[in-house]
């Protein structure tokens, strides 16, 4: 009995203490990611220019890469923040995902042509077993893996899909992930400001909230990563017709944070 009660007492350790390091590589993640989104708003697309980006891009140790649809003759970088490790594991073993090992990522990409930023991309992540989704669809909560990707594209031309991509255009998307061992789908919001867009759509187009990548509930739903754009989509989706999934719409994790603001709920759509 002794043996046993001690077996457990060290289970029990090895349980807080796996925990607890998940925690601080995410904490790492976050606080990092954090930073990198502070020093890249200064930057002006159409404005700034590859040496006024260059520290960033040392310091954060980016890697060149082919320009995007900004520029096809450009020079593009790539930054991202993550823990590898973490993500094969997952991608590997999803059933981890069970465990509450939460991977979590940031990543940027800077295009510049004829020497000035032409684009710029924000993009966060997070991955959750697809019973963590607050979905109705038995489709999506029987997946072993479900990534999250909330993205802003800040650019100097409206390249964007639809009638409606305008100086503020945001979009879900829903797709296969790739390079996993299991059954999964990638859920996306994407936004798209230009330089032009409005002081108030600029600000919330880039106002990221990486808080849930730290909590205990961890990420379970894209407007908790974009909040403010989550609700101008909300708006969108009374006046424009934008496609807004449900899930989102009626999730608690989205609704509670505008309690209290009169500007929307599930109730009053």
């Amino acid at each position: 009995m002794k043996f046993l009660k001690l077996a457990v007492g060290l289970l029990l350790l090895v349980a807080v203490f796996g925990e607890l390091a998940l925690y601080l590589l995410n904490l790492g993640t976050r606080r990092r990611a954090e930073s990198l989104i502070a020093e890249l708003q200064p930057l002006k697309v159409g404005v700034s220019t590859l040496q006024d980006a260059k520290a960033i891009l040392t310091r954060y140790r980016a890697t060149q890469m082919p320009g995007t649809n900004c520029a096809s003759n450009g020079t593009g970088y790539g930054i991202v923040i993550s823990n590898e490790t973490i993500n094969r594991l997952v991608l590997n073993h999803p059933a981890l995902l069970r465990l509450g090992i939460r991977p979590v990522g940031f990543s940027a990409a800077l295009t510049f042509a004829d020497d000035h930023l032409c684009q710029l991309i924000y993009s966060t992540s997070a991955v959750i077993a697809g019973g963590e989704y607050p979905s109705q669809d038995q489709s999506l909560k029987s997946l072993a893996i479900i990534e999250l990707n909330a993205e802003t594209t800040v650019q100097e031309l409206d390249v964007g899909p639809g009638p409606l991509a305008k100086h503020y255009n945001i979009y879900y998307f829903d797709m296969i992930l790739r390079g996993s061992t299991a059954p999964g789908r990638i859920l996306g919001m994407r936004v798209s400001v230009l330089p032009s867009t409005s002081p108030i759509d600029f600000h919330n187009a880039l106002a990221f909230d990486l808080s849930c990548f730290t909590s205990l509930r961890g990420c379970r739903t894209l407007c908790q990563m974009m909040p403010l754009a989550f609700r101008d989509a909300v708006a969108k989706h009374k006046t424009e017709g934008l496609h807004v999934p449900e899930d989102e719409i009626k999730s608690p994790d989205c609704s509670r944070q505008f309690a209290g603001e009169g500007e929307w709920s599930p109730g009053n759509r």
